[in-house]
C-alpha cells in the first residue's frame, strides 16, 4: 500500500521533479529526515485510508504487557524462542494459561494501529474519558523502552473507543476487538477444565451440607432386600431414593464453569467467597475410580455461584443452573420415601404385631423340575396358618410395603412404646428387620 506522508518545505527551496532517478532517490532521503526531525512523531506513521499505526514490531519485538482495568491488573511476558512462540502471565501456573489468548493479545498489539485520528491538539481529555480511563496498557519492547497506551469512553455513534499515547496530545479511535483487549480480565487467560466422570456407572457419593455431618452413599450391585442400588452407610444405614441420587451424579457431573476469578490462598481468600464455610461440598466416584469434587460457596448478586473443583484453590464462577440443586439437598429429600419397600422375592414371612394382637403371614416355596428340564418355583400363600388367595395376599403384602414417611422426627415428639411393629423373616441369610411405629406429638 502506497504511503502519503506529510508535505516538507525547506526555506523557500522547493524540490524539483524529473531530474533523474539519482537525485530523485536523494531528495526523497533528504526529505523523510527532515520531515521526522520536524514533526517528533516517529513513532507514527499515516496511510491513505486514515490508519494510524503506532507498533508495528510483531509479537517477537514485544517484551512484555502490562494491563490495568476494573477488573485488575495483570502482565503477560513473551518468553519465545526461535523454536517456539510462548507466554507467561504473572502469578499463574503455565499448566492453566490459555496459550492461545496470550498469542492473540500479542498479535494485535503488535501491530498496534487507531483507525483515525480525532484531533491532534486535545485540551479537554475528560471530553473523551481519558482523564480516567478505563484502561491502561505498558508495552515493554524488546530494547527495553515502554508505551504507555490510554482507553478512554466508546465512541456514542460507533463500537470504536477513544484512545491516546499518555503525555500526547493527540486523540484517536480504535476498534472494539483492540478495547476488548484491553478491558479482558485476567480470568480470559485462564483455562479452566473440569475433571471427566461417568455419571451412568457410579461407585459413591459423599455430601457435606454446611452445618450437617457427611453423608456417604453407595451404590450396591446387590440392592439387597430393597429396590434402591444407592444406600447411604453413614451417618445412618438406610436406602436412598435411586433417581433422586441418580439425578444429582448427573447434575455434579455437567457442572460446567463460567470463567475464573481468582486464586485463593489462604482462609481469608476463601472466606471472601464464602467458601471457607461452603455451602455444599460434593465428591462423586465413578466405577473406573475418577472423581469430581464441587465445592460450592455464595450465591453472587446476579444469581451465580462461586466454586471450586477438586484440591484446586483457583475459584471459578459456574452459572446458578449449573448448581441451584445444592438449593434443594436435604437428608429427607435423598431418603427412599417409602419406610419399608421391600422386595417380596426375598421375604419368607411377615409378623404384624399391635398390642397383645398378632398376624402372620407366609410364603411357603416348593421347586420343581419342568418337562423341559428348567426349575420352577410354585409358591403358596398364608395368613395365620391358612391358605389364602395369593391376589390378596399382594395386597396386603403392597399395603405395608407403601407406608411412606414425611421427614426425620424429632425425638422430643416421640412417644413411648411401639403401637405397631412389622418384622420381615427372609430366605437370603440376612438377619430380620423389624421396623415399629411410635406415636408422634405434630
Amino acid at each position: 500500500k502506497k504511503v502519503k506522508r506529510r508535505k516538507v518545505m525547506s526555506g523557500k527551496k522547493k524540490l524539483l521533479i524529473g531530474l533523474g532517478c539519482v537525485v530523485l532517490a536523494a531528495v526523497l532521503v533528504v526529505g523523510l529526515y527532515l520531515l521526522l526531525a520536524l514533526t517528533g512523531q516517529e513513532e507514527i506513521t499515516e496511510t491513505t485510508d486514515t490508519k494510524v499505526v503506532f507498533i508495528d514490531e510483531g509479537y517477537a519485538g514485544l517484551d512484555a504487557i502490562q494491563i490495568s482495568n476494573e477488573n485488575g491488573d495483570f502482565t503477560v511476558r513473551n518468553i519465545s524462542t526461535e523454536e517456539e512462540e510462548f507466554y507467561a502471565l504473572d502469578g499463574m501456573d503455565d499448566d492453566v494459561l490459555r496459550q492461545d489468548g496470550c498469542v492473540s493479545l500479542y498479535t494485535a498489539m503488535g501491530a498496534l494501529y487507531a483507525d483515525e485520528m480525532v484531533t491532534e491538539t486535545a485540551t479537554d481529555l475528560s471530553a473523551y474519558g481519558l482523564d480516567d480511563p478505563r484502561a491502561v496498557m505498558t508495552i515493554t519492547l524488546k530494547d527495553g523502552s515502554t508505551r504507555n497506551f490510554l482507553l478512554g469512553d466508546e465512541v456514542p455513534t460507533s463500537a470504536q473507543s477513544y484512545f491516546c499515547e499518555e503525555g500526547k496530545p493527540e486523540v484517536y479511535v480504535i476498534s472494539s476487538y483492540l478495547s476488548e483487549k484491553m478491558l479482558a480480565p485476567v480470568a480470559d487467560y485462564h483455562i479452566y477444565t473440569m475433571p471427566e466422570v461417568d455419571a451412568e456407572n457410579g461407585k459413591s457419593l459423599v455430601i457435606q451440607m454446611r452445618g450437617e455431618e457427611p453423608w456417604k452413599i453407595r451404590l450396591f450391585d446387590d440392592t439387597g432386600n430393597t429396590l434402591s442400588a444407592w444406600k447411604m452407610i453413614e451417618p445412618y444405614e438406610i436406602d436412598v431414593d435411586f433417581e433422586t441420587v441418580q439425578n444429582l451424579v448427573t447434575d455434579i457431573s455437567e457442572v460446567t464453569l463460567s470463567r475464573f476469578v481468582a486464586t485463593a490462598a489462604s482462609q481469608e481468600d476463601l472466606a471472601t467467597y464464602g467458601l471457607d464455610d461452603p455451602i455444599a461440598t460434593l465428591t462423586y466416584v465413578d466405577q473406573n475410580n475418577a472423581s469430581r469434587t464441587v465445592i460450592v460457596g455464595d450465591k453472587t448478586e446476579t444469581g451465580n455461584y462461586y466454586v471450586q473443583i477438586d484440591d484446586s484453590l483457583d475459584v471459578y464462577l459456574a452459572v446458578s443452573g449449573q448448581v441451584s440443586f445444592v438449593e434443594n439437598i436435604t437428608l429427607v429429600n435423598l431418603l427412599d420415601s417409602f419406610a419399608n419397600l421391600i422386595n417380596i422375592a426375598y421375604v419368607d414371612q411377615v409378623e404384624i404385631t399391635k398390642g397383645t394382637e398378632s398376624y402372620q403371614m407366609q410364603i411357603k416355596r416348593q421347586e420343581s423340575t419342568d418337562e423341559d428340564g428348567n426349575t420352577v418355583t410354585e409358591e403358596t400363600y398364608f395368613l395365620d396358618g391358612k391358605q389364602m388367595d395369593e391376589d390378596m395376599f399382594k395386597d396386603a403384602y403392597q399395603t405395608i410395603i407403601s407406608v411412606t414417611h414425611s421427614g426425620l422426627s424429632d425425638e422430643a415428639k416421640v412417644g413411648e412404646g411401639a403401637v405397631l411393629s412389622v418384622r420381615f423373616t427372609f430366605n437370603n441369610g440376612t438377619e430380620d428387620l423389624l421396623v415399629e411405629y411410635y406415636p408422634y406429638d405434630i
